[in-house]
Parts: C-alpha cells; sequence; structure tokens
C-alpha cells in the first residue's frame, strides 16, 4: 500500500507571492525555479516528480520546501502584475487538478489557449508565458 501525499496548503496571497516570483525569472532565475517547485508541491506534486520536472535533485526540492518562509516573504506583489499572476494563477490551477473548462471559463479564454498556457509555464515559467501574452 503508498503513502496517501501530503499537499501544502497554501493561503491565497502565498501562492500569488510564488506567482510574483515565477514571473520575475529574468531578475533572479534560481528563486522563480524554487517558487515553481513549491508551487507544484502545492498542488500535490511529488517531490521527484517536481525534482525531474526541474532538473534537480530530490534533496534540493526538501531544501527549497524548508526555505519556504523566506521565499514568501520575498515575494510580496508590486501594482502592474494583476494581468500575468492572473494567467499563472490559472495555470497552477490546472495543476491542482481543476477542470480546464471550468479554469479558462472563469478566465474567459478558449481551453486550448489556457492549455497553451500551461505547457508554456510548465515549459519555461514566465518568459514563456510573456512571450504568448505579447
Amino acid at each position: 500500500m503508498s503513502k496517501p501525499r501530503r499537499r501544502r496548503s497554501l493561503s491565497l496571497s502565498e501562492e500569488e507571492r510564488l506567482v510574483r516570483l515565477v514571473l520575475n525569472v529574468e531578475r533572479d532565475l534560481a528563486t522563480a525555479r524554487h517558487a515553481r517547485a513549491l508551487l507544484l508541491r502545492a498542488a500535490g506534486w511529488a517531490r521527484t516528480r517536481v525534482a525531474t520536472a526541474l532538473g534537480a535533485t530530490v534533496d534540493e526540492v526538501r531544501a527549497w520546501e524548508a526555505d519556504a518562509p523566506r521565499l514568501l516573504e520575498a515575494g510580496r506583489p508590486t501594482p502592474g502584475e494583476r494581468s500575468k499572476r492572473s494567467v499563472v494563477a490559472g495555470v497552477v490551477r490546472l495543476f491542482q487538478g481543476e477542470r480546464i473548462d471550468s479554469v479558462a471559463a472563469e478566465l474567459r479564454v478558449a481551453p486550448a489557449e489556457l492549455a497553451r498556457w500551461r505547457d508554456a509555464f510548465f515549459a519555461g515559467g514566465h518568459e514563456a508565458i510573456s512571450a504568448l501574452l505579447s
């Protein structure tokens, strides 16, 4: 019998702070990667899956989790980032298992567009999302 996965619950403000850090990837790639790992872990991904997806080790993912409070403090929002933040928050909801059609309807985009954003986020975080939104 396999052990059930524990999900770290994030408040909406914590999730928004992590998303903000992911969106600032061009300034600090390491921090953006760290934030992406925490978002994926909160979505229920196993450490090994997160490590594989981000090209990290399981020990790095554990260290990032231990450092989450410092990272969350660094991720306080600033004005002018709302639209990209909401796009990435929608993508995170997909990683948490929500249906693509319901999330797309709330964001008022086609499911295919949301799927494109999800794939871009997974592949390259902020840089890829910014390129799609430009």
